[in-house]
């Protein structure tokens, strides 16, 4: 692949590949290839999390066109072998910020959501991830609460971390979030019939706000950087995101 036609997106967007079991094709280093992106996707690439998420749920029954989509992130980062993640001093950014998505029923094999987060610590990248849900939601404000609940467990990891560092945070964590019904369930006292079936996730959400540990801003889906994180994007979106990441 060192001579390959280099592209602008590791993923197309709105890509769906069948799980074919039975139908592996050992000719072809298909967990290989997926071993050596998950290994630069969790240090330094998290603009590959998207498209490394999806192709690993097939290292069981993969076959030779999921290979085939698979090696377009080899061509996009022969697009791209030279971007690197940015760490500058910002005086006017928060201490910590984190921003909360997910991709409603995006795996058609099964219909399960892929929620992602993203955390900007003094205004740099310093914590990303992507990850399947392990049941299916029956709407998508039930995915952003999964989504969100997942979140707000690594933005408490992540104080407590550089609390021991010596770095306090005294106000209550911003976490971005996109779908207005979510923010609005989570935020109001009243009690959500049709949100009993996730009590837990829903709990541990409003506790967290009550106890001002965190606090839900909205932000459009343009600008939602965890976007990046659930799903193949268009380029002109995709770079922006990207480049929102602070990969330059």
């Amino acid at each position: 692949m060192t001579e390959c036609k280099p592209i602008s997106t590791p993923i197309e967007k709105g890509l769906h590949l069948p799980a074919e079991k039975g139908n592996m094709n050992s000719n072809v280093p298909y967990r290989e290839l997926i071993g050596c992106l998950t290994y630069a996707t969790l240090t330094t690439r998290p603009d590959l999390c998207a498209a490394t998420n999806c192709f690993s749920r097939f290292q069981s029954c993969y076959t030779k066109e999921h290979f085939t989509h698979a090696k377009r992130i080899l061509r996009y980062l022969q697009a791209t072998g030279d971007l690197k993640l940015e760490y500058r001093k910002d005086e006017k950014a928060k201490i910590l910020v984190g921003y909360a998505d997910s991709d409603w029923a995006g795996d058609r094999n099964d219909s399960k959501s892929t929620s992602g987060y993203v955390f900007k610590l003094f205004g740099n990248t310093i914590s990303w991830g992507t990850h399947k849900q392990n049941t299916v939601s029956q709407s998508s404000t039930e995915a952003e609460y999964a989504a969100l609940a997942e979140t707000i467990n690594e933005a408490v990891w992540i104080k407590e971390l550089i609390g021991e560092l010596g770095i306090e945070i005294k106000h209550a964590i911003t976490i971005h979030e996109d779908n207005q019904s979510t923010i609005n369930a989570a935020q109001e006292p009243r009690n959500h019939k049709r949100m009993k079936h996730i009590a837990v996730k829903f709990n541990y959400v409003r506790d967290t706000i009550n106890k001002e540990i965190i606090q839900l801003k909205y932000i459009p889906t343009g600008e939602q950087i965890a976007d990046i994180m659930t799903k193949g994007l268009g380029r002109i979106q995709f770079v922006k995101l990207r480049s929102d990441l602070n990969l330059v």
